[in-house]
């Protein structure tokens, strides 16, 4: 996304609804440790990413 990050897409959707679930991914690792939000590194299985999405449901 060139005009803003996940994290900030992320608080620009909670800003307006804060009941819809996000989950980021990324293959940063460093930036999940920051976040509060439910998030996901690359490489992942599938069973990891239905994981995180059940968390975030």
């Amino acid at each position: 996304m060139p005009n803003m990050t996940g994290t900030q897409l992320a608080a620009e959707i909670h800003a307006v609804k804060p009941e819809i679930p996000v989950v980021l991914m990324t293959g940063k690792t460093d930036l999940l440790k920051e976040s509060e939000l439910t998030s996901i590194g690359k490489p992942f299985r599938v069973i990891e990413l239905a994981t995180k999405m059940s968390e975030a449901l």
